[in-house]
């Protein structure tokens, strides 16, 4: 389904809610390297039940700034 213009408009300027939080963790892959970091899928998975409001104010103040940790864009060679 194809969303008209002013959707798309409305949808990225929403929060993100705790429901998309699980969403997306609900996706994660387990057994995958982790990052710079050194956050594995799994502890975001195992910890979301305890950190999910942080994990949602994270995202939203990413979102809001447009500002991403520079490690979160380097990959490990």
């Amino acid at each position: 389904m194809l969303l008209h213009n002013h959707n798309c408009e409305n949808i990225l300027n929403t929060n993100i809610r705790e429901e998309d939080v699980l969403a997306a963790v609900k996706q994660l892959k387990n057994n995958k390297a982790a990052g710079y970091e050194r956050v594995f899928n799994e502890h975001i998975s195992s910890t979301v039940s305890i950190f999910l409001s942080l994990y949602t104010e994270l995202f939203n103040l990413i979102f809001d700034t447009g500002v991403i940790p520079d490690e979160w864009l380097t990959g490990i060679d």
